[in-house]
This record gives structure tokens, C-alpha cells and sequence, in this order.
């Protein structure tokens, strides 16, 4: 029989943090909402153990919800930076999260003016590393955390598979807090904006993404890309594994393995992702409208499709002078056409 209960150990992390909520953070709700979550108190919901970032998101999900008992903002400022350092373990590898242990991660991810597939923020190759530049919005604990995990286009490549994932430690010149956010009674989030200016990011503080498939392409053996393949077809994810190596070629011109392609082209399984992925842009773009509920929500979207972010734009011709932007702009419109009537 099956049980949708909680299990006896999600049962006493349960009572232990309703009881934490109660006491701790239901009588100074008002007080959070003028002066914040205290440092005292975080520092008693660390010793309790009670973020629990090493655990399953379902019981992740129960602690956030009997916190916000207590305190719907400071259960988020509580829970924050425990949901930042289980974003930085899913993408860092061993070395990373050796030396990125045990310090508190913000997550910079919203912008308040971002492209509709992709980041306003861009990330410049340079000797060295990179070069970070943009503005980050709603970024939970953004003025005291120890690590920002910034997510940026590089620059050069589009959409979604062109971005990139980057650790900013305290103290880098380049990084600074902006003003907080006024969340309409939820002030104890403390949500700042973070400014990048030119913020320099050693090669060692970027997390995995496309560019390091196209590491990974050149260092695995015959043996390890059959792995990779029979991994792929036990999971159903051919036409993810395709379309990334897809997005890797056209950005970078990295070279994957013939009789991997073929054969993760040839696996018969039904893919629930395919139907997404093999869409065209239209046939996309239509699934997104209809997912809207009302008109104006529609014309919206079509506005930031025609008419992106002037920042975007700049960043993406590479131009610097907003006296450029109806020329970009007409620019884009000729290649959209383009693309529409092209055989």
C-alpha cells in the first residue's frame, strides 16, 4: 500500500521546527518587519541544524513551510542562504565544494530588466577569467552572504544555453549591494539589488555550463562517451543530451562523437522533452501565448520579444552608444524576417 505520509524522521523535524517558529519567530513578527531577522537568531537557526542543505527537497519544503508559520518573510531569510548552497552543490564540482563549504550563498538570478530567454548580465572572457557587468534584483540576502551565485549571458552566445553560472566571494571589488527592496510587509526577506561592475571572476568560480561541455567533449574517452550514452537512454534523455551538444557546436564549434550522436539519435523511447525541444520557434511561441491568461499578457510578451531590453541589446551587438539602439533594433527586425521567409 502506498503511503503519502510523512516519514517518522520528517515527522520530528516537522514538530522541532514548528515549535522553533513559534517561539522564536510568531512573537516578533512585527519587530522583523521593521529591523529584519537578526544576526543572533540566524545564528540560533544554524546551531539547531535545522537548514538542513543536505537533505531532500520534500523535507527542504517542510522546514520553509513550518518556519513561514512563524514568519512568512523570515522564513524565507532564514531558508535563504541554505537554498543558495544546495544550488551551489548541484552545479560545482568536488573541488568547488570543498572550498566553497560551509559559507552562506545568495542566489543573483532575477533582473528587473531581463531578456525574455536569457540575462541582461554579461560575462566578458578575459585573461584570466571573467568579467562580469549588470544589475541583479530580489537577491535574498545579497548585503551579508559570503558567496553570490550570479548566473550571466556570456557574451557572444543567446538564449538559454548561452549562460553561464559564476561564484563571487565577499569582498570583490567589482561587487557591491544596492538598495533594498520594499516587498509590501515581507522587509524581513531582506532583498537587496546587486550591482556587478566589471567584476572580475577567476576560471576556478565558474560552475558547470557550456563551457565545460566543451571541456568535458575533449577529455572523454571511447569508453566514458558509451557510458554517457547508455546513461542517456536508461533516462530518457536522448534529445536533451542532443540539443545540448547542439547549442555546444553552434557557440563554441566543439566536435562530439559520431557514433554518440547516432545513437542517441537513434534510441526509440518516448521523450516527454522532445515534443519541446524539436518545436519551432512559432510553434513555441504560441505554446507560451497560450499559457497566458489574459490579452494584455500577450501583447506584453510580444513587446519584449520585438522590443528586448535596451542593455540586451547593447550587450548583444556589442555596441556601446544608446545612439545605436533604433539601428540595432531595425537590424533585429531585417534578421527576424530573415529568418521567417528563408527556405
Amino acid at each position: 500500500m502506498i503511503s503519502f505520509g510523512l516519514e517518522e524522521d520528517q515527522q520530528i523535524i516537522q514538530e522541532t521546527v514548528r515549535k522553533f517558529a513559534a517561539e522564536a519567530l510568531r512573537p516578533k513578527m512585527r519587530a522583523f518587519e521593521k529591523s529584519g531577522v537578526p544576526d543572533a537568531l540566524k545564528k540560533k537557526f544554524d546551531e539547531t541544524g535545522l537548514g538542513l542543505d543536505d537533505v531532500a527537497l520534500a523535507t527542504a519544503v517542510l522546514v520553509h513551510e513550518e518556519l513561514a508559520y512563524g514568519d512568512p518573510g523570515a522564513a524565507v531569510a532564514l531558508s535563504a542562504p541554505y537554498d543558495g548552497n544546495r544550488t551551489l552543490v548541484a552545479l560545482a564540482d568536488d573541488a568547488q565544494r570543498a572550498r566553497f563549504a560551509g559559507k552562506a550563498t545568495a542566489v543573483c538570478y532575477s533582473e528587473r530588466k531581463a531578456p525574455l530567454d536569457g540575462f541582461a548580465t554579461v560575462a566578458k572572457r578575459v585573461d584570466g577569467g571573467w568579467s562580469l557587468t549588470g544589475k541583479k534584483a530580489f537577491v535574498v540576502g545579497g548585503a551579508s552572504a559570503e558567496l553570490h551565485l550570479v548566473f550571466a549571458q556570456l557574451e557572444g552566445a543567446e538564449g538559454w544555453s548561452g549562460i553561464g553560472a559564476f561564484v563571487v566571494e565577499k569582498g570583490n571589488p567589482g561587487l557591491r549591494a544596492g538598495d533594498q527592496h520594499a516587498l509590501l510587509g515581507l522587509e524581513a526577506v531582506a532583498a537587496h539589488e546587486i550591482v556587478l561592475e566589471s567584476c572580475k571572476v577567476a576560471d576556478g568560480n565558474r560552475l558547470l555550463w557550456l563551457y565545460d561541455m566543451d571541456l568535458l567533449a575533449g577529455s572523454m574517452g571511447a569508453d566514458e562517451w558509451q557510458q554517457f550514452a547508455d546513461l542517456c537512454i536508461a533516462r530518457a534523455m536522448c534529445r536533451i543530451a542532443l540539443d545540448a551538444f547542439g547549442s555546444t557546436h553552434e557557440a563554441l564549434g566543439t566536435v562530439f562523437p559520431a557514433d554518440v550522436t547516432q545513437r542517441l539519435g537513434g534510441a526509440t523511447p518516448v521523450e516527454i522533452s522532445s515534443a519541446y525541444l524539436t518545436a519551432g520557434r512559432a510553434r513555441l511561441l504560441m505554446t507560451d501565448l497560450r499559457a497566458l491568461e489574459t490579452w494584455r499578457e500577450r501583447a506584453t510578451l510580444v513587446l519584449e520579444i520585438c522590443f528586448p531590453p535596451h542593455d540586451y541589446v547593447l550587450a548583444k551587438y556589442r555596441a556601446r552608444h544608446r545612439w545605436q539602439l533604433p539601428l540595432l533594433y531595425f537590424r533585429r527586425a531585417v534578421r527576424a524576417c530573415w529568418k521567417v521567409v528563408r527556405p
